[in-house]
């Protein structure tokens, strides 16, 4: 009886641990795949502007420009220098100038450090209304600026590479637009007592001297135009900017 119950106990506790074994390796290991992780994706947007060039408009407009050497209105009973044909004096010539920016945002002295105006005589006629205004015949120009600016300039006689011009500056103010007039006045020189010939003249003797000089101022001041009296393009006025460096 002994031998056979010893039998059962053993085959028991073999079961019983084939039973843990098997339970140990179901439900404790296992094989692990690891695979490579899904993109993760986002979409963005994409923003650009279009480029526009802009940067300071300057307009001139004349009101009046014809420099006119002819006579005064004065009349005389006995008159021995006749103006024959000959218009009336007009020395004056006005300009009107708008510098403004293309931006409202912008202003002047942002972009620019001065404006700048010059008044110069056209190359072909400069050595002789040069040479006028050294005998005294003609007065040098000045160029006035008002309004919006102020400035004074006087016409420099040409001596080799400097003068031969006038230019008045001022600096760019911090504002959008600005605008001025632009005076340039011509005059006769010392040699008439800076009076127009026709009164200058009248108002002395006819003697030959006087005669003599009547034709030495007209004559000189006709000559700058090229024996031709009227021509265009006889001076240029400038407006720019100086740039901020």
């Amino acid at each position: 009886m002994k031998k056979t119950t010893k039998r059962f106990s053993l085959g028991m506790k073999i079961a019983s641990i084939l039973t843990c074994l098997v339970v140990t390796a179901v439900g404790f290991a296992s094989w692990l795949v690891i695979k490579p992780a899904d993109a993760a994706t986002e979409s963005g947007s994409f923003t650009v502007y279009k480029v526009e060039t802009q940067g300071v408009r300057i307009s001139v407009t004349s009101t009046a420009s014809d420099i006119i050497f002819g006579k005064k209105t004065a009349t005389y009973d006995y008159p021995w220098l006749v103006a024959k044909d000959v218009a009336d004096e007009a020395l004056t010539a006005t300009f009107s100038v708008t510098v403004t920016t293309d931006n409202d945002d912008i202003l002047l002295n942002s972009v620019a450090s001065e404006i700048k105006v010059t008044f110069d005589i056209a190359e072909a006629m400069s050595t002789k209304f040069d040479q006028a205004i050294t005998d005294t015949y003609l007065a040098a120009p000045t160029v006035t600026v008002s309004g919006g600016a102020t400035g004074t300039g006087t016409y420099a006689v040409k001596t080799g590479d400097v003068g031969g011009f006038a230019s008045v500056s001022f600096d760019a103010p911090a504002a959008k637009e600005v605008t001025f007039t632009v005076t340039v006045v011509f005059g006769w020189g010392a040699y008439t007592q800076y009076a127009n010939p026709y009164e200058h003249f009248n108002a002395l003797e006819n003697t030959h001297e006087n005669n003599t000089k009547a034709v030495n101022v007209l004559g000189a001041v006709y000559g700058i135009t090229g024996e031709t009296g009227k021509t265009d393009s006889v001076f240029t006025l400038k407006v720019e900017t100086v740039v901020n460096e």
